[in-house]
């Protein structure tokens, strides 16, 4: 999931601010310095943890009709004995229209101000330096945001309270609140660059605020002493049912018909996980919901207007379509949310129509397909790709660009309309890159996005399904699949409406969001923000198309020239237009655009990439000198499997790899069965003083007799591994894909490797008929050892990256029956585990870089031994 080659981890973050038993306590270690997340302190001769500063937080949320007013209360104190700056990362819902900031000190009430991201960034700085205290409210993403309390004195506390605006989802007559607790673990692609934050990953080429996004994240036997309270209060203004919550424990309490308070249980007050929160209408759908909101003498009145249409969306005539569903397989989908993507998935394929077609993709560090072409929708096929889903498993990096690249890059079928169905958690930092290749490379196809987890990013899944023109939904790891999978057949079955306009018949409004209305699927409703300089009335209408005939719909519509009421709207238009500017630079920043948003989040006292809140206590100046900044850890969320994300032995307390440098790995001592132990490792967090933790031990590689490390090729040669003919390779010369793969299948012959499940053989495009590797490839292919570049290219004469070579060798000795890493860096902790890579463990490894031959002969070599060994 994560990238550690590269990013200091968690578990390393939280050693270098822990000693063990048997080490002393500087005086000063009872205030963490600069990015530490804990301190210790000696009591009695026991190590003893301190709490992190984030107390709580109280959530009080009141939602009328179809919008909700939320107040977000954070309590930070100082638990150590100077004073501190706290910083976290928290999500908020990714269309919060976040609109306000308070900040109280004591009984002195500071409201923030709204400024240029830079001017706050500065004047909270300077406040921080004087000694003032004060807080910094900063966007990172729509549903990402970093608060900073500065100058929190010992023994004091400080409450910031947010408020934001947001229109709740609907969908076939249910309304849908949703209060994100946790910010997901990011995968972090490309080089890095510098680190402007805290975070446990820099910033890199591909993503240039990772450290801003990716918050520490505490271990699974540990626990932060932040909690969260949420109460809803609902005043529906129309009759409902079904108040529940499909993710916690609650109290619910009726007022009536159409109102209700919801408390959250105290048993389920971790912050690990999505706060969600459901009802339903009574009777018939609403066909329109209007809000409007006009101060007197203003210029510009605002509204959101919801409209149901009334077509008969009925499947008379079904069209074929080709189904082509990708399935996340990085670490962080790993243990229930893989398992539940696996079941969806079954459900998916058991489900099709009989003239469909079908393809499945999995995608990790790369992408590999069931075929090299959809195939047609027979009990075999069918059978072939429940067995595909079934070998299914979580490990590795997510590169979802390669997931998107081999959905949409396939000829497309005159006879079939394209759907992809991508299921992911979304926990990746480079989201502008997927949206932007998906607009590049959609057509004519249709993106349907499944959200599968407890809190994944909700952000990405909205807009990936906005760009792709399909819909997006959300399927917890406990909750029921059948009607998931139900609905989303139901909907793809059905005629779209389409070409939808609005005939405002004289109305005066202007600047509508969004800009163009998108298809509609069954029970989908309408959803409207604008603005009008003229109040009036009018009966407006509706129009579009269904299966190729007319549709139309009149909704009798009245805007006032005054409203005080609903003051929310000119927020919620404000964020929509937002969106709509923010959404045109997904390939790039354009200044005109940068300096729109600005504006609007200055004009309209809004949270933006470009505006933040600042509040400043000038009236009392803290003692004590520099303030030291405490990181605040964030628990993983539920269902999320920590050694999936980082590691096994990060979580075991073992070693980290570190910003581009392999850091010195724990092997797990079962797995090494030659070759003597070498001198023990520190000790990690659980060790027992003597050098080693828990079963895991510093260890040396096998003598590996036979293999020259200067020159493995007298070795390879021996074992047919390689010609008689074959030179040393000049130091820099690198090895290929067709090389690859040759030797890969030399070994599996060799080793007598047994695959338990196969690839179907794919016919690659660029490999001509007769090619002295053709054989080859299609043995890694088909075994899963390697993939191509898409559906149709090997690119067999490309250099090979040494991650992917690292992936090549990991699936080679999976194939032999050891045991896999299921980390993010599976394929090259894999190498270490076996010994296969015996650089000095504090070098640069530059997974980027192209694989030298020499290296690589190296590899093969000690991987055929312990092949031979095993």
């Amino acid at each position: 999931m994560m990238n550690p080659l590269k990013y200091l981890a968690p578990a390393l973050l939280l050693l270098l601010a822990m000693t063990s038993p048997g080490t002393a306590v500087a005086q000063d270690d009872a205030v963490p310095g600069e990015g530490a997340l804990s301190a210790t302190i000696r009591e009695d001769g026991q190590v003893k943890h301190l709490e992190f500063p984030l107390k709580h937080t109280e959530v009080r949320a009141s939602i009328a009709g179809m919008v909700a007013d939320v107040e977000v209360t954070q309590e930070f104190g100082n638990p150590y004995d100077q004073k501190i700056e706290a910083v976290y990362v928290f999500p908020l819902p990714e269309n919060a229209a976040v609109n306000d900031m308070t900040m109280k000190v004591g009984e002195r009430t500071v409201r923030g101000l709204i400024k240029k991201r830079d001017e706050a960034r500065q004047l909270y700085d300077e406040a921080k330096q004087a000694g003032h205290v004060a807080s910094l409210l900063e966007q990172e993403r729509p549903n990402i945001f970093t608060q900073s309390v500065a100058n929190i004195e010992p023994g004091k506390t400080i409450l910031v309270t947010i408020r934001y605006v947001a229109d709740l989802k609907y969908d076939h007559g249910t309304y849908t609140f949703v209060f994100p607790m946790v910010v997901g673990p990011r995968y972090i692609p490309g080089t890095p660059t510098g680190q402007q934050a805290g975070g446990w990953a820099p910033d890199t080429d591909q993503v240039p605020d990772a450290s801003r996004i990716t918050p520490p994240v505490l271990k699974p036997d540990e626990r932060s002493g932040h909690d969260i309270r949420v109460t809803v209060r609902l005043d529906a203004g129309v009759r409902i049912k079904g108040l529940r919550s499909k993710s916690h424990e609650v109290d619910i309490r009726t007022e009536g018909d159409s109102r209700a308070r919801v408390i959250l249980l105290p048993g389920d007050r971790i912050p690990n996980k999505d706060f969600v929160l459901e009802y339903d209408v009574v009777g018939d759908k609403p066909e329109m919901a209007l809000l409007t909101h006009r101060q007197p003498g203003s210029k510009h009145g605002y509204f959101m207007l919801m409209i149901q249409p009334k077509a008969e969306l009925r499947a008379e005539e079904i069209t074929p379509k080709e189904m082509i569903f990708v399935v996340d397989n990085s670490g962080s989908m790993s243990g229930y949310p893989i398992e539940k993507a696996k079941e969806t998935m079954r459900r998916c394929l058991k489900g099709m129509n009989p003239n469909d077609s079908f393809q499945v993709i999995r995608f990790s560090e790369s992408a590999s397909a069931l075929s090299d072409r959809p195939l047609p929708n027979t009990p075999g096929n069918v059978k072939k790709g429940l067995k595909y889903v079934d070998d299914m498993q979580g490990m590795g990096g997510t590169e979802m660009i390669e997931g998107i690249k081999a959905s949409l890059s396939y000829p497309p079928d005159p006879e079939r309309v394209r759907i992809v169905c991508f299921m992911t958690d979304g926990y990746i930092g480079n989201e502008n890159e997927i949206l932007a290749a998906i607009e590049k490379l959609l057509g004519n196809a249709r993106l349907f996005s499944f959200g599968v987890g407890s809190s994944v990013n909700r952000y990405l899944l909205d807009r990936m399904a906005e760009v792709g023109r399909g819909m997006v939904q959300y399927v917890r790891p406990d909750e029921e699949t059948e009607t998931c999978v139900s609905r989303f057949y139901e909907r793809i079955d059905k005629p779209f409406l389409m070409d939808i306009d609005i005939d405002w018949n004289g109305l005066k409004v202007t600047d509508l969001y969004p800009r163009r209305i998108p298809d509609l699927f069954s029970a989908q409703p309408v959803i409207i923000h604008g603005r009008y300089t003229q109040g009036g009335k009018a009966d407006i209408v509706l129009k579009g198309t269904v299966g190729g005939e007319a549709y139309s719909q009149p909704l009798a519509v009245e805007l006032p020239s005054a409203n005080a009421e609903d003051e929310a709207m000119a927020s919620l238009w404000a964020r929509a237009r937002v969106e709509d500017l923010m959404a045109r630079m997904y390939a790039g920043e354009k200044q005109e655009l940068v300096g729109e948003v600005t504006q609007l989040g200055l004009e309209f006292r809004l949270m933006t990439n470009y505006t933040s809140f600042v509040a400043v206590e000038e009236k009392t100046v803290t003692e004590g000198g520099q303030a030291k900044t405490v990181q605040v850890p964030v628990p993983m969320p539920e269902g999320v499997s920590y050694e999936g994300v980082f590691g096994e032995y990060e979580a075991r307390g073992g070693g980290a790899f570190k910003s581009g440098a392999l850091m010195p790995t724990y092997a797990v001592t079962s797995a090494a069965p030659l070759g003597p132990a070498g001198p023990p490792g520190p000790a990690g967090p659980r060790g027992r003083g003597d050098g080693t933790t828990d079963a895991l031990q510093w260890t040396e590689g096998p003598g590996f007799a036979g293999v020259d490390p200067a020159n493995p090729i007298p070795y390879l040669v021996d074992r047919a591994l390689l010609s008689r003919e074959t030179p040393a390779p000049a130091p820099e010369a690198t090895i290929t894909r067709y090389e690859v793969a040759a030797m890969a299948e030399r070994i599996i012959a060799a080793n007598n490797l047994q695959s338990q499940s196969t690839v179907a053989p794919v016919t690659f495009t660029d490999i001509p008929r007769g090619h002295w590797a053709a054989s080859a490839v299609q043995t890694v292919v088909t075994r899963g050892i390697m993939s191509g570049r898409d559906a149709t290219t090997f690119a067999g004469n490309d250099s090979i990256a040494r991650r992917e070579f690292a992936e090549v060798m990991s699936r080679l000795l999976q194939l032999g029956g050891m045991k896999p890493h299921y980390g993010s860096i599976g394929g090259i902790q894999m190498m270490l585990d076996y010994y296969l890579w015996d650089r000095d463990p504090n070098a640069e490894y530059h997974p980027a870089a192209a694989e030298t031959k020499a290296d690589a002969y190296l590899t093969f070599a000690r991987a055929d031994v312990m092949l031979r060994l095993r």
